[in-house]
């Protein structure tokens, strides 16, 4: 069976812990590094959650693994709504089709 990780600031991500899924808290984008590592070096994780602030540099870590496992998504954890409405527009388009809601 494949587990979860998620991969941010721990307080804001320590929460996931109470869920189940392993947390690898970081400091600085130095810290990714070692937190890919350890997941890689484990090899059990099917998906791997990012704080949207550290996509790019977690998604290079990842990209050299031939199996496509583990899956690297992003969540926007507590940002200034500038800096993530444009990428939740986005996931909102792709998942529904469109970005305008209308509730009847």
């Amino acid at each position: 069976m494949r587990k979860l990780a998620i991969i941010g600031q721990k307080d804001k991500i320590i929460f996931f812990k109470a869920l189940g899924v392993e947390i690898f808290p970081i400091q600085k984008i130095e810290d990714i590094e070692k937190a890919s590592d350890e997941i890689k070096k484990a090899g059990n994780f099917g998906i791997v959650f990012v704080d949207s602030k550290y996509l790019k540099e977690t998604r290079e870590k990842f990209q050299k693994i031939k199996d496509g496992l583990p899956v690297v998504l992003s969540l926007p954890l507590c940002h200034k709504k500038e800096e993530t409405s444009g990428e939740l527009n986005e996931i909102i388009k792709r998942a529904i089709g469109t970005e305008k809601i209308t509730i009847k």
